[in-house]
């Protein structure tokens, strides 16, 4: 994932998630962080979505980490 900044025109890439998602929810959090929740795991060995996902991770730009 990258994150855009319009006004500097450039991106930067994020640190990577903890568990790879595709099709995942995002909403922006007070004081900027951001939170994506569910979406499927991608198998790429097996060619197919795996399975659902139940979880959440909350992206801190400030220090571009993951928990």
């Amino acid at each position: 994932a990258q994150r855009i900044d319009l006004v500097a025109n450039m991106t930067t890439s994020l640190a990577p998630m903890r568990e790879a998602r595709s099709s995942p929810s995002a909403v922006v959090l007070p004081g900027g962080r951001i939170m994506v929740a569910g979406g499927v795991r991608f198998i790429e060995s097996a060619g197919r979505y795996e399975y659902a996902l139940n979880t959440a991770e909350i992206y801190t730009i400030a220090t571009n980490t993951w928990r």
